[in-house]
């Protein structure tokens, strides 16, 4: 249902198109003066023709059967059927042997080319809009493809996040063997020190401390102990 405003016309209520089922929109509704549907621009173009002396809105599906109706054709009438044979006989004697075709048989002749362009028009339309509904569907796929992608390759990074954290381990567990390693050295040394003035004294044994032997046993156990972490802390590197 229409009503007039201003210059165009709209819809008193919504209605769908009979092609895609959308809703159209109210205002300047596109309908075919053939079949009487409302059809949306994207789904079935509407072409302006001429039929019986006036323009009229057509849309694809009726453009076609116009095209493929054939031209009407002058029949004979029931009286002149009912005639005599005498006077069907003076009529044909009096038909001329080729008579001109007609000015509705003619100007149908020259539609035709012109109907025939507006469907190859249309049908390029519809080959167009078919790529493109298939462009479509190639993006989304690939778009779909590269977002599985993508999942999977961030799904392989996260292990990286953990980099700096261990950076950081690597960095306190460095410092933490560099202590041990110059406290096993002064170790050592201060070993080889009491050895050295052990044998020194052997000659003496009165003038030899009584706690050096336990000096000697104390560093042993001290190295011993910072020998078992530095084990302990290369084993948890590895």
């Amino acid at each position: 249902m229409l009503k007039p405003e201003g210059d165009d016309e709209q819809l008193l209520v919504a209605t769908s198109c009979k092609s895609c089922t959308d809703v159209i929109a109210m205002r300047n509704p596109r309908k075919c003066d053939k079949c009487g549907w409302y059809y949306d621009l994207k789904c079935m173009p509407i072409q302006a023709i001429r039929e019986g002396g006036k323009t009229i809105q057509v849309c694809k599906n009726c453009l076609v059967a116009a095209n493929k109706t054939p031209s009407s054709t002058s029949t004979s009438s029931p009286s002149s059927r009912s005639g005599s044979p005498l006077s069907q006989q003076q009529t044909r004697c009096s038909k001329p042997a080729s008579a001109p075709p007609s000015r509705s048989s003619s100007s149908s002749r020259k539609e035709d080319p012109v109907l025939n362009k507006i469907l190859n028009k249309l049908n390029k339309l519809d080959n167009i809009e078919k790529q493109q509904n298939e462009m479509k569907n190639q993006l989304s796929e690939s778009k779909s493809a590269l977002e599985k992608r993508m999942t999977a390759i961030e799904k392989s990074l996260e292990p990286l996040k953990e980099i700096p954290a261990l950076i950081n381990r690597v960095t306190v567990m460095e410092g933490e063997v560099a202590a041990l390693r110059a406290e096993q050295e002064e170790i050592k040394a201060k070993l080889e020190q009491l050895l050295i003035n052990g044998a020194g004294s052997s000659s003496s044994p009165s003038n030899t401390p009584a706690l050096c032997t336990e000096t000697i046993q104390q560093l042993r156990e001290a190295n011993t102990r910072i020998q078992a972490q530095l084990d302990s802390v290369t084993s948890s590197q590895a």
